[in-house]
């Protein structure tokens, strides 16, 4: 498979969930931020928060909001997903 980039292959998969995802936050060890899946640099940072979430809601964890609110994700999206992090999460393909 050819290396997932955040422009090319994520931001399109989330892009119809932004807005309802836009009021939720999420902490982290460094703080509190809002989720916005658009910005690569915040689904960098809030990854595998946004992982556990869409692969649903597992009781052993603390997701209280499996996402995305409207169903799940397909599993080629989950798994295109789960790619972009083993690929290093390349902001573009371009730049991997």
């Amino acid at each position: 498979m050819a290396i997932v980039g955040f422009e090319e292959d994520i931001k399109p998969i989330f892009a119809p969930f932004a807005g309802c995802m836009a009021n939720i936050t999420v902490g982290t060890s460094e703080g509190v931020f809002q989720v916005d899946l658009l910005d690569y640099d915040r689904v960098k940072l809030l990854h595998e928060h946004i992982l556990t979430a869409i692969r649903g809601h597992d009781p052993a964890t603390a997701t209280a909001h499996p996402m995305p609110p409207r169903g799940p994700l397909p599993d080629e999206h989950i798994q295109t997903f789960a790619q972009w992090i083993q690929d290093g999460m390349p902001r573009s393909r371009l730049v991997a």
